[in-house]
């Protein structure tokens, strides 16, 4: 019988709970000889796959999945195929450190056209996929899928907008689905927790996520908690497990990006365990971390997933890049797929900090420009200029951007210069701005800070925000895009607040209203008589407002017998008024309608095809061109959300 019908079989095989019960305590005895704390066989061989080099110990116990085949051995061979489907067959040694390897990795690749900088829709002929948050929510599934305390998530649904109707639907063929995060929704489905934009590759929509099945079988005593690649069909037919990355056995945080290059699926993870010891005498418990990181590749036709590099066994306190929100950021540019490694770390396989690539063909990983910075934040390339971040000051391990300075490499030559200066920019759009201020508590604090770097021939483009926080009544928000020449001359920088086309339609407010409501901010007077001590409370934190119209006091300012005043007199704060959606009058929606403020684009997460700007609001996606953001400065309103 070949191993893949094997599989197939025992795949198929429906235990009585008895029989499940009967097996897994024989699974559970101890080894004869030298007593040992009796190990589950799963987590033994779970062991045995996480370290690297062990390819004698992979060979023996394939030979003895086959012998127990043969002789009947089937609790233990069911125990193996049950393993081996959940943690996949990529533990391999890492490319960068054994190269000599490399041959047993050569996907057939294509032509494609690069697009390293669309990361948060997956486009198609008609339209586009991404997520979308959605309604369901409860305390009570919170506490059932206890994984999602350590992800955010869960709460995002695949939707497509299609171009040609104009509407937005949840990627699910189901029937009548509620689309609730019921297991038979494909869009909202709570076997799985998104944690990866969506990419569009070879007629399917494909995501990394966290498996929820075995924690939904077992909330108590689940110890099995994979990682998976989700293959998703275009129409919401199915949603398919297509290869297992990473398996854990205990809670844990991770981070993964996902992009499509040369007709592979690139797939980077960076995984932190939570580890909690109780001490049963002094009643406590403290939690370890213990993390790690592991980069892949997936063959579609091939349906064949290979683990490129691997930092290894689990490090105590080890963060990949310092803990950001994914260490890599992969980017496919011609043969190569690129990232950014800027943490120097002994325990990690790169050793040191650098814009590393992957050559497609081969897997190999090599130094393709090395930098200066070990607390960078953003890169970009671009033909043979890679761009990075630099800073001088640094906070809890990350960069403080408000001096940083954004240099860029040759990678043919290694020449590294200065190529433009936060500080200096941000001076230019406001005057205002002086060092000393910034991150000053005294003169109060004003912070700037980088947001997207993309490259594209010849030209970067920079978004960057500004936040002022001096006037302690209102807090002023700037954000800003800026396109730079290949010598680093500053060829024009917008506002993207005052972007046009940014304004609401009708349609979405009433649509909005009648399902949130509406709530304003109101200042209201608080007699003394119905003053409570979080009114005290609220004062020394918030201050209060001498009247109405008056100025915000400053609680710094306030003294005690301030405070006894007001306990006599009564004083006004700021209130919000909440009007629910049946609460709402047609007077009410009309009148709301005409203040409604216009939507506002923020400088995070702008994306770029080589076409269009893609920017996302709270409530919709748009785009623009780079003829239309640096001259009309118009943008384009794909959809709503």
């Amino acid at each position: 019988m070949r191993p893949q019908d094997y599989r197939r079989s025992v795949g198929q095989i429906r235990w009585s709970e008895d029989k499940r019960r009967s097996i897994e305590e024989q699974l559970a005895q101890p080894a004869s000889g030298r007593q040992r704390k009796p190990v589950p066989a799963w987590e033994a061989e779970r062991r045995a796959y996480m370290k690297e080099g062990r390819k004698f110990t992979r060979r023996m116990l394939l030979i003895l999945a086959a012998a127990l085949l043969v002789i009947g051995g089937t609790a233990a061979a069911v125990a193996w195929n049950y393993k081996k489907e959940h943690i996949g067959d990529n533990a391999q040694n890492s490319r960068i450190d054994k190269q000599e390897d490399a041959a047993e990795f050569s996907p057939q690749l294509t032509d494609q056209t690069d697009i390293p900088y669309a990361e948060s829709i997956a486009q198609n002929d008609s339209g586009y996929y991404y997520l979308a948050g959605f309604d369901w929510t409860t305390q009570e599934e919170m506490e059932d899928l206890r994984i999602n305390q350590f992800t955010y998530d869960t709460e995002r649904a695949l939707k497509y907008y299609d171009a040609n109707s104009g509407h937005s639907v949840f990627v699910c063929a189901k029937p009548n689905c509620l689309h609730d995060r019921n297991e038979f929704c494909t869009a909202t489905t709570k076997n799985y927790s998104i944690i990866s934009e969506p990419v569009w590759l070879d007629g399917y929509v494909w995501a990394i996520a966290l498996s929820n099945i075995e924690l939904l079988k077992n909330p108590e005593g689940c110890t099995s908690f994979p990682t998976v690649l989700l293959r998703y069909a275009p129409d919401g037919t199915e949603v398919t497990e297509a290869a297992q990355i990473y398996f854990a056995d205990t809670q844990y945080l991770l981070n993964a990006d996902l992009t499509a290059h040369r007709g592979q699926l690139w797939i980077e993870c960076d995984y932190r365990h939570y580890i909690t010891a109780e001490d049963g005498n002094l009643h406590s418990s403290s939690t370890e971390m213990r993390g790690g990181m592991g980069l892949w590749c997936y063959e579609p036709k091939a349906r064949r997933l290979t683990q490129l590099c691997s930092s290894g066994e689990l490090k105590k306190d080890y963060i990949p890049n310092g803990g950001s929100e994914c260490s890599f950021e992969l980017r496919g540019q011609g043969d190569y797929v690129y990232f950014h490694k800027f943490k120097e770390d002994w325990r990690d396989p790169f050793k040191g900090a650098g814009i590393f690539r992957i050559e497609c063909s081969t897997g190999k990983i090599e130094l393709a420009a090395p930098v200066k910075s070990h607390h960078g934040w953003l890169y970009a390339v671009s033909g043979d200029q890679a761009y990075y971040t630099l800073s001088p000051k640094v906070y809890g391990g990350r960069e403080i951007d408000d001096e940083a300075t954004i240099h860029v490499v040759n990678m043919q030559t290694g020449e590294d210069t200065e190529f433009v200066s936060l500080y200096a920019l941000a001076k230019e759009q406001l005057p205002w701005l002086e060092k000393d201020m910034i991150y000053n508590t005294y003169r109060g604090s004003v912070s700037v800070r980088i947001a997207t770097m993309i490259a594209d021939g010849g030209r970067l483009y920079l978004s960057w925000a500004a936040d002022d926080y001096r006037d302690q009544n209102h807090a002023e928000g700037y954000f800003f895009f800026t396109e730079f020449d290949s010598s680093g001359k500053i060829i024009k920088t917008i506002d993207l607040s005052k972007c046009k086309g940014l304004e609401h339609t009708e349609e979405w407010i009433r649509s909005y209203l009648m399902k949130y409501g509406y709530y304003y901010e109101d200042i209201i007077h608080i007699a003394p008589e119905d003053i409570t001590d979080f009114d005290m409370e609220f004062i020394r934190s918030n201050g209060y407002y001498e009247t109405k119209d008056g100025e915000l006091v400053d609680p710094r300012k306030i003294r005690k017998e301030d405070i006894e005043e007001l306990e006599k007199t009564g004083f006004w704060r700021k209130d919000y008024v909440t009007l629910q959606p049946e609460d709402l009058t047609e007077e009410d929606i009309q009148r709301i309608i005409k203040d409604y403020p216009p939507d506002s684009v923020g400088s995070e997460g702008i994306n770029f095809d080589g076409t269009y700007f893609y920017l996302k609001s709270f409530a919709a996606h748009y785009r623009m061109t780079p003829e239309e953001c640096f001259g009309e400065q118009r943008i384009e309103r794909l959809f709503y959300q």
